[in-house]
């Protein structure tokens, strides 16, 4: 059985069309049909059918009505939170001050870990530049390591304030800084 689209409306994030059974009813005597499909996948949708096309013109505002709420909720709590992720990153970049160290740990089999240094603090961003560490060796293939403040062995890097509202942070690629409290922290290298 053939059917022809009557009404089409590309919603931003479904697209909804009014389809008439041509010559014939899709099933129980049902003669229109709403499908309503996600524009992100051909695989997610909806079907809801009717008598008149009155009743599935009904259907279709009715559903336009409820993706409206639900996108405008979506905004809402988007907007919530890239407001609060805003004055987090804001609050961390007050606590930033030059000379200040921060370092790296991350790894797998093996912890490394670099050492930077705060050289200035911008309005959203930081710049930073990698210092040499002093190492003493702790056990096989392993050593305590802390920071050389000044002596820079890196070029400078600007970064922005990443992370999530609850954990705002500065990364080196794809690495979290930490901030440095002093002493010596654990590094290996079995790999």
């Amino acid at each position: 059985m053939e059917s022809k689209i009557i009404k089409k409306v590309n919603h931003k994030i479904k697209t909804l069309a009014i389809l008439e059974a041509q010559g014939g009813v899709f099933f129980n005597g049902l003669k229109y049909c709403l499908v309503i499909a996600s524009k992100k996948s051909r695989y997610k949708s909806n079907t809801v059918y009717g008598e008149t096309l009155a009743e599935i013109t009904v259907k279709m505002n009715h559903a336009i009505k409820v993706l409206d709420e639900a996108e405008a909720y979506k905004k809402e709590k988007r907007d919530a939170r890239n407001a609060a992720r805003k004055t987090a990153r804001a609050e961390y970049l007050a606590t930033l001050n030059p000379g200040d160290l921060f370092y790296t740990c991350w790894g797998y089999d093996q912890t490394n870990r670099e050492f930077y240094q705060v050289i200035r603090v911008n309005a959203g961003s930081v710049t930073i530049r990698e210092v040499a560490q002093d190492s003493e060796p702790a056990e096989f293939m392993a050593e305590n390591v802390a920071p050389v403040k000044d002596q820079f062995i890196g070029a400078e890097m600007i970064k922005t304030i990443g992370g999530t509202e609850n954990y705002p942070a500065i990364k080196v690629d794809g690495h979290a800084l930490y901030k440095y409290e002093g002493g010596r922290l654990y590094t290996s290298h079995y790999a």
